[in-house]
This record gives C-alpha cells, structure tokens and sequence, in this order.
C-alpha cells in the first residue's frame, strides 16, 4: 500500500493563471473609467477658469467705469505671446493668475509646456468685449458707458 502524496503549500501554476487572468480583465475596465474622471477634471477645472476670468473681467470693468481693457490683437508686438501677455497683465490686479488662462485640456494635448515664462505666454480662453446696442460702438471698441459682457471661446482637443 503506497501513502498519498503530500500536497505542498501554495497555488497551482493554473490557479496562478487564473488569477493573473481576472487581475488583467478588471484593469482592462477601468482603464477607460480612469480616462472618463480625468475627461471630467478638466471640464471641471475649465468652467472654475472661465468662472473666475468673468470675476476678474467684471473688476476690472468696474474699476474702469466700464471700459474694457483696449488690447487690440497686435498688442506689443506681432507675436501672440504679446497679445497674451497684454491680457494676463491686464488682468493680473484683479487675481487672475496667469494659470487661469490654461485650459486643461489643450495643455495636456500640447504635451504640458511651460506657459509660466513671459515668452511662452498663451491664453486659451479668449477674451471678446460685446455691447448689447451694436450702435454704441466705436471702431470696434467698446463705447464708455456701455454695457459690455464678456465671452469666451474653448477649444476641446
């Protein structure tokens, strides 16, 4: 009469397998879930933005009398950094960090570059003054006294 074997301790190699198995299935899942919370993040942190560039734009027309701050596209230079450094500087009194001009979205798409250097200024929102009373304009410009909003245009990648 022959003894039965003794089983070691532990996992068969199948068992292992099947595991390895379930582990890969579950991370194939939650991969497009992880991408949907970011989707969410950004949207997020884009509308907290724009929020807060209208609450800098309503001071800062306040202060003025109601005057938009007079950057034409060519501010400074010809260089779109200097239209954005224009606006940044424009706004900056009013807490409006130079972050709050970066949209999300278009930032992780532009493989994140350094946007806090004057000359890699850009702005991702961007600003319009409109009067409600289209006669009340001026060469293009908003008229004192006027009653301006503010838009912003965003760019999904």
């Amino acid at each position: 009469m022959t003894l039965p074997q003794r089983r070691e301790p532990g996992f068969t190699l199948l068992e292992l397998l099947i595991v390895i198995a379930i582990v890969a299935i579950l991370a194939v899942l939650t991969i497009p879930l992880f991408s949907r919370l970011r989707s969410r993040a950004e949207r997020v942190q884009c509308i907290a933005n724009l929020k807060n560039l209208s609450v800098g734009a309503n001071l800062y027309l306040q202060q003025n009398n109601g005057i938009w701050p007079q950057i034409p596209p060519t501010a400074g230079g010809t260089a779109p950094e200097d239209y954005a450094n224009a606006w940044i500087t424009a706004l900056e009194p009013f807490g409006i960090q130079r972050k709050t001009w970066i949209c999300p979205t278009m930032q992780a798409g532009l493989q994140n570059p350094d946007y806090s250097t004057p000359e890699n200024a850009r702005i991702d929102y961007f600003p319009t003054s409109f009067d409600d009373k289209p006669s009340s304009l001026t060469n293009g410009l908003a008229s004192p006294g006027s009653s301006n909003t503010a838009t912003s245009t965003v760019t999904e990648i």
